[in-house]
């Protein structure tokens, strides 16, 4: 499972702080910290990925999750907040700000 690291001071391995996309969430509020103990056990048991674990269980909804792993990979995310409200629904895709 990829991890964002945060480093306060970078180079320095020891300093690093590894989260993965349960921690995220969890810091977002949008999963409990018992969901994503769960989660990690599930992973390691079958070896499959959390993003797969928590799409199967719909323990987030779509927009939670690719917040969170638009934090996770370091990529910029605005989930529709530029777009005009009547033209979202003459469209299926998401609004991202160039």
């Amino acid at each position: 499972m990829p991890a964002l690291r945060l480093t306060k001071n970078p180079g320095k391995v020891a300093n690093d702080v590894v989260k993965t996309l349960s921690d995220i969430l969890v810091d977002q509020g949008a999963m409990t910290a018992e969901a994503a103990q769960k989660i990690k056990f599930t992973e390691v048991q079958t070896g499959k990925p959390q993003e797969e674990i928590i799409k199967l269980q719909n323990l987030v909804d779509e927009a939670n999750l690719t917040k969170a792993k638009a934090t996770l990979y370091n990529v910029a995310f605005d989930f529709g907040s530029r777009c005009p409200g009547s033209s979202l629904r003459n469209y299926t895709g998401y609004c991202y700000p160039i």
